[in-house]
């Protein structure tokens, strides 16, 4: 989406195929973009058949297109073969996950031929580090054929805060002078995202702040209501504020001293990006690339093999010595590292031309 608001859609537009029908906040802000949003079902290889009919249907309304550019990491497998066998004559897989299957065999088994898929029927490969595209492609193949573009955003968007909205946000989440620390994630609430470690890791941190306060945002992916629960279950109801989808993220941010990012695995986190735009003192976890890493001096890579206790330990330990970058270091991190939404753009027009 940043890159749809950002390119020049006289020359290159973009339709979307999405896979389930719901009110997708997005809906209305693309469809003024002069964009159309289809919906199919699941790609899976049970029903590739049916998602073929679905595309082909697509194709026949809104086509004729020159491209079609999977972004569901392994789950591009049927997309791609389905645009294969429709006649698409570029077919660009992108990955945004550093995903790997190591306990579960036969995940791992559809993962690979997932995989093999890809690379059979994409012509064009692509990632959003260096990470993501070695776990999906390999990594010879992905160091011979594929190609990094880095998810950009709109860098005076988290930089440029209203003061005065951060203010009346206050108000909203019920937060005052004597929450001396607050601490924050906004991201999809499922296994890979980790909350549950993230109220592990706060409750020990409520030892050396009593009075801090845990924002946790995003849309539900299945985990909201365990995390919920666990909240009630260790009675932070008063610590705790769920702030629910939201539109006003940059504001949010600046509410927030530490990022808390554990996911199991991440392609490049745009949360994590955003963050440092904010300022705020970032932990994520080993799983999370380096290569999302500013240069700041406000990230650290901490692995979930370390207790909830030493991450908190840790946060406490790091949040007195912070100092927050000035938004001249904020900019010119972001722009030598090509981390600006303007410059993710150029580069991925060049790469479509």
């Amino acid at each position: 989406m940043n890159h749809y608001r950002t390119i020049n859609r006289s020359e290159i537009q973009f339709d979307f195929l999405v896979f389930s029908e719901q009110n997708w906040p997005y809906l209305p802000e693309i469809r003024e973009m002069g964009g159309h949003v289809y919906y199919a079902c699941q790609p899976s290889l049970k029903n590739v058949f049916l998602f073929y009919r679905y595309l082909k249907n697509v194709i026949r309304i809104g086509g004729p297109y020159i491209a079609v550019h999977c972004h569901a990491d392994a789950g591009n497998a049927v997309p791609l073969l389905c645009s294969f066998l429709c006649g698409i004559q570029i077919r660009i897989s992108h990955s945004h996950s550093s995903m790997q299957f190591t306990g579960n065999r036969w995940r791992g088994v559809i993962f690979g031929l997932r995989k093999k898929i890809i690379r059979l029927t994409a012509t064009n490969f692509m990632a959003c580090s260096e990470a993501a595209g070695c776990s999906l492609y390999g990594r010879m193949f992905f160091q011979k054929y594929g190609v990094v573009i880095k998810n950009g955003i709109f860098l005076e968007k988290f930089c440029c805060v209203n003061s005065k909205k951060v203010e009346e946000l206050k108000s909203v989440f019920n937060l005052s002078e004597k929450n001396s620390l607050i601490v924050g994630n906004i991201s999809r609430f499922d296994t890979n995202k980790n909350q549950m470690f993230i109220i592990e890791v706060f409750r020990k941190i409520l030892r050396n702040y009593p009075n801090a306060v845990l924002l946790l945002g995003g849309i539900d992916g299945g985990k909201l209501q365990a995390v919920q629960e666990s909240v009630i279950s260790h009675g932070l109801q008063e610590n705790v504020r769920f702030i629910g989808k939201r539109n006003d993220v940059a504001e949010c941010l600046k509410l927030i001293d530490v990022y808390l990012i554990p996911s199991m695995h991440e392609g490049l986190p745009i949360g994590l990006l955003e963050a440092q735009a904010s300022g705020c003192l970032c932990v994520a976890s080993t799983g999370v690339p380096n290569e999302s890493n500013m240069g700041l001096g406000n990230v650290f890579y901490l692995s979930l093999s370390n207790s909830a206790n030493y991450w908190a330990e840790f946060i406490c330990d790091k949040i007195k010595g912070r100092v927050i970058p000035t938004e001249e270091e904020i900019y010119n991190a972001f722009k030598v590292k090509a981390f600006d939404v303007l410059e993710s753009t150029k580069e991925l027009v060049k790469y479509y031309e």
